[in-house]
């Protein structure tokens, strides 16, 4: 079984795509965003998009890692 993921870019930001809903449905947006955990709806050509913000790795110095 393959599961891809999209990843898009916005604002100098990637982000994972949790999901797609085409607009016509009248989707409560506050409810879908708090069950994906999404960071940001953006819409787009009549859909929205429920993105998670991909995190900027943190870079650790002198620390070892096992």
């Amino acid at each position: 079984m393959l599961i891809t993921t999209e990843i898009i870019e916005f604002q100098g930001s990637l982000y994972i795509v949790k999901r797609k809903i085409k607009e016509k449905y009248k989707p409560n947006i506050e409810v879908w965003k708090e069950h994906l955990d999404a960071d940001i709806v953006l819409r787009k050509e009549e859909e929205l998009y429920f993105l998670e913000k991909i995190q900027e790795p943190e870079i650790i110095e002198g620390e070892q890692i096992n």
